[in-house]
């Protein structure tokens, strides 16, 4: 954990003396990009216990090198086996900010190696039924009834936006996640926190891979124009 921490700080510390240095010194282009996660559509084959999900997003360049972004997804677990019938579904939301540690060359420069951090929460509800127990005395079948659940956690990320066609973009962004708030999970703890991952880690880690579009909202005046 405390060499997680410091891995982040570091970055965080050498992007000082870019935001330091920072001047706009040209009109930048103004737009919204949005973004799907691809990388969603492989929790089918990454997890054994039927996992599934989607995740979009948006961001946009309000001030200089800075990129608030929002993030909307959802999970659902349905993991039904002779021994019990399991089901989760929920959605999660973060929010933070993302800084571009990269120079611009020029007003149309909208690449991204950026630092940033998410503030998340994530809501909700699970049941399991058909549990079944046999022993020497015979079988027995039995349920536990649907319970709300809600977890709030802090994202540091690290990532890369690339434009690869005029307003496409590829990108991915690692994750270091760390639980602020958990409930208590009463009779049995969920198979999975929607956004966040294994019930059971303080601290989790992350991979996003996404496509991105870029909706031009302003663009600027070129030199030849003015």
């Amino acid at each position: 954990m405390k060499v997680t921490l410091r891995f982040f700080i570091s970055l965080c510390l050498l992007a000082l003396p870019a935001i330091t240095n920072a001047q706009d010194k040209f009109e930048r282009q103004i737009f919204v990009r949005t973004g799907v996660d691809l990388s969603r559509f492989a929790l089918p084959i990454s997890h054994d216990f039927g996992l599934t999900g989607a995740e979009v997003s948006l961001d946009g360049e309000v001030k200089f090198h800075f990129f608030p972004i929002l993030e909307l997804g959802y999970n659902k677990v349905k993991n039904h086996t002779n021994l019990h019938k399991y089901d989760l579904h929920g959605n999660y939301l973060r929010f933070g900010l993302n800084y571009n540690m990269t120079n611009y060359k020029h007003r149309l420069d909208r690449n991204l190696f950026f630092v940033g951090a998410r503030y998340a929460i994530s809501n909700y509800s699970h049941e399991a039924t058909e549990i079944n127990f046999a022993n020497n005395w015979g079988a027995l079948q039995t349920s536990l009834p649907t319970t709300n659940l809600s977890n709030q956690w802090f994202e540091a990320v690290i990532g890369l936006r690339a434009e690869m066609i005029k307003n496409l973009y590829m990108g991915f962004t690692i994750r270091v996640k760390k639980m602020i708030f958990k409930p208590d999970y009463g009779n049995y703890m969920p198979f999975w926190i929607p956004g966040y991952g294994d019930p059971t880690k303080s601290i989790a880690f992350g991979l996003s891979y996404s496509i991105f579009y870029a909706i031009p909202i302003k663009n600027p005046k070129l030199d030849f124009e003015k």
